[in-house]
């Protein structure tokens, strides 16, 4: 009925827990604010304010994002946003 041992379910977890541990952590932030204009002029993310360099269309507050370099802390400069809760990207430009 079981055709791998206890051994081999055990290496695979081991295995399993190596790969989690070195891929990179990314961290979801939310939209705590989304500027007029039905989300074409701007949003605050972790208390930094972003302008827009294209439309995020539907975009709202409370929305879970992540930014495209993985990292775990908002940055500013230009950057790359996923919306995870609408499943689009935008480009967006720290103020």
């Amino acid at each position: 009925m079981f055709r791998y041992g206890l051994s081999a379910l055990a290496a695979a977890a081991a295995f399993t827990a190596l790969a989690a541990a070195a891929a990179p952590a990314q961290k979801n932030h939310v939209i705590e604010a989304a500027a007029a204009g039905d989300g074409n002029a701007g949003f605050v993310i972790n208390g930094n304010v972003y302008r827009l360099e294209g439309k995020c269309e539907g975009w709202e507050d409370g929305d879970r994002v992540v930014f495209a370099d993985g990292s775990t802390a908002a940055t500013c400069g230009a950057v790359q946003v996923t919306n995870i809760d609408r499943d689009s990207t935008c480009a967006l430009q720290c103020e």
